[in-house]
């Protein structure tokens, strides 16, 4: 009699430790769903402060290339355009002719008679071109060295 005793309470420990785990497990499911919302808001927090950083390069861009459209207005030509006569157009933009592209910066690029490209990186380290080309100005994802390879688009 006395080892039936135990037996049962042995099964009847095994069955709640059983239930236990398992109101565990149903318990945590919540927190789960939980901690996997909050990382996807931080995903897309991040995607948003990129393309705020898109953006700010972009107005940085903008800014730039109009003031080579105002010298080229004026001249009939780029040539000459550099970063000494951009500063007269923007001078709230630091300008250079580096071949690579740096963040807050707008290097100027291929000045030829009709056509220039302008570069700069966002703070997020992507790349962003403004080519003007004659009077058609394209826009492009790329530290690109031509007006022809400043293409795509910024968006």
């Amino acid at each position: 009699m006395r080892a039936r005793g135990r037996d049962e309470r042995g099964a009847f420990r095994v069955g709640l430790a059983t239930v236990v785990v398992l109101v565990g497990v149903a318990a945590s499911i919540p927190f789960l769903k939980m901690w996997q919302a909050s990382i996807h808001r931080a995903d897309e927090g991040l995607k948003v402060v990129g393309q705020a950083q898109d953006v700010q390069a972009q107005v940085l861009l903008q800014n730039a290339i109009r003031g080579a459209e105002v010298y080229f207005a004026e001249n009939g030509s780029f040539m000459g355009y550099g970063p000494e006569v951009a500063r007269q157009f923007e001078p709230s933009i630091p300008y250079d002719t580096s071949p690579v592209a740096a963040p807050g910066r707008v290097s100027i690029r291929a000045v030829g008679e009709t056509s220039l490209v302008m570069v700069t990186k966002s703070s997020g380290g992507g790349a962003l071109c403004a080519a003007a080309s004659s009077d058609v100005l394209s826009y492009g994802k790329v530290d690109a060295s031509t007006p022809a390879a400043c293409t795509g688009g910024w968006e």
